[in-house]
This record gives C-alpha cells, sequence and structure tokens, in this order.
C-alpha cells in the first residue's frame, strides 16, 4: 500500500470518527434540556399530570453553537406560552469550555392527555353517564374549557345534543336543571353561624351550583346559589 493510499485510508477513518462523535457531542445536553422540559410542563397541567404524555418533537437553540459545545444543564427556567402554541421557551444556563453561558431554547411540544369523548349520540338533557369514554387528544387541538379524566360526569348531561365522538367540556357537559322558572323555593340565608330559612320564587332556571335571581317574602329581588331542587342559598 502506497503512502498516498495509506493517508486516504486514515483520513476516511478519522472522518467516519467525527462524524460519529458529531451528533453525541450536539446533543451533549438535549437529553437533560428535554427532561427538564417535560417536568416543567407535566408541574403547569397540575391535578392528573400523571396521566398525559408529553412528546418533544425538535429542540431549536438561540445559540446553535452553545448548543453544540455545552457540556452540562446548569439551570432552567419555562418562559410564559400560549397552551395552544406546541411551543415553548426556556432559558437556560450551561457550562460549555469551563464557563457558564445564558440562552434560550425553543421546545417543539404536542402534550397528550385523557378527555371525555361521546361513544354514541346523546340527546338533550340526557345524562352522561355510561355513554362516555376516554380518549387521548393533543392539547394544543383542545377548548380551554375541556374536561379530563380527572374531572367526574356522574352529575351532569347534556347541554345540547351531542353527536359521536364530541370531545366534552364544562358548557357541553353540565349540572342538570333543578329548578324551574316560577319555582317556589326554599331560600336559606347564612349570616356568620346563623341560617333563617323563607319561602321565595325562582324568576329563572337554575342548575346546581348556579346564581340566579329569586324574590323573597318582601317581593324584593335578590341573587341566590341553587343547592338543590328547589332550594337555593344565600351567603352574607
Amino acid at each position: 500500500m502506497s503512502a498516498f493510499t495509506s493517508s486516504l485510508t486514515a483520513i476516511a477513518r478519522l472522518a467516519a470518527v467525527l462524524v460519529l462523535i458529531a451528533p453525541m457531542a450536539a446533543a451533549r445536553v438535549d437529553g437533560p434540556v428535554e427532561a427538564a422540559f417535560r417536568e416543567a410542563l407535566l408541574g403547569e397541567l397540575g391535578d392528573g399530570s400523571e396521566s398525559a404524555e408529553i412528546r418533544i418533537t425538535g429542540l431549536t437553540w438561540s445559540d446553535p453553537k452553545l448548543g453544540r459545545n455545552a457540556n452540562k444543564l446548569v439551570a432552567f427556567e419555562l418562559m410564559p406560552a400560549g397552551r395552544a402554541a406546541g411551543r415553548y421557551t426556556a432559558r437556560v444556563d450551561v457550562s460549555s469550555a469551563g464557563r457558564v453561558q445564558t440562552t434560550f431554547v425553543l421546545a417543539d411540544v404536542d402534550v397528550l392527555i385523557p378527555v371525555w369523548v361521546t361513544t354514541g349520540r346523546i340527546p338533550h338533557g340526557a345524562p352522561l353517564a355510561g355513554q362516555v369514554a376516554l380518549e387521548s387528544r393533543s392539547l394544543k387541538a383542545l377548548p380551554a374549557q375541556v374536561l379530563r379524566d380527572t374531572d367526574v360526569l356522574d352529575q351532569r348531561v347534556a347541554a345540547r345534543s351531542l353527536p359521536a365522538g364530541t370531545v366534552l367540556t364544562s358548557l357541553s357537559a353540565v349540572p342538570p336543571l333543578v329548578v324551574a322558572r316560577g319555582d317556589s323555593v326554599s331560600i336559606a340565608v347564612s349570616v356568620g353561624n346563623v341560617v333563617v330559612k323563607a319561602r321565595g320564587q325562582a324568576l329563572e332556571a337554575g342548575r346546581l351550583g348556579q346564581s340566579i335571581r329569586v324574590t323573597g317574602p318582601s317581593r324584593a329581588t335578590i341573587e341566590a346559589r341553587v343547592a338543590g331542587p328547589g332550594q337555593v342559598e344565600v351567603m352574607r
């Protein structure tokens, strides 16, 4: 083998080694950064976060060279972001060449959470229990009022006719009407530890927990919270 051929062989071997090393060097802190994104986003989800799945599909460093050369993640701070964007930014401190430097990293994120979905058509006013199932959906495609696996549907009914496959929200799955307009109601007025009860009339229909207008014995109109069938309460 000639000296020239030997040199070419050595160069080829070195190039192969560099190709293997380069991706590893570029990704030295990507793993810890992705883990930090996941932990921070799970914290933002709150209750039910243990059932969420977070997929990070890409990281973009504002300083690509620093991202390639960094060898340790020192600090991580998630920046405020819109939940529907699917893109989150973090301020990170990383160690590179013996110095700690600050930069920003943008993550493309897809958060999947279990939500309640109708399994068949549900008529207006019908109970939801037994007619729904949990399905995993992308958070960025869901409305803010979506009902998650932590929400209990036993006491809710369809606010309107719901087709099969409808993702339920607090606007489409509501407590049943327990007071009708014109109903005679028991009004409980609480002042400290003292409770005074009187009869009155509902001026509008109301669901459990909803505030409605009622008239008391003096015929004055007051706001009261629906506490049950034919019952409202006023807190003072």
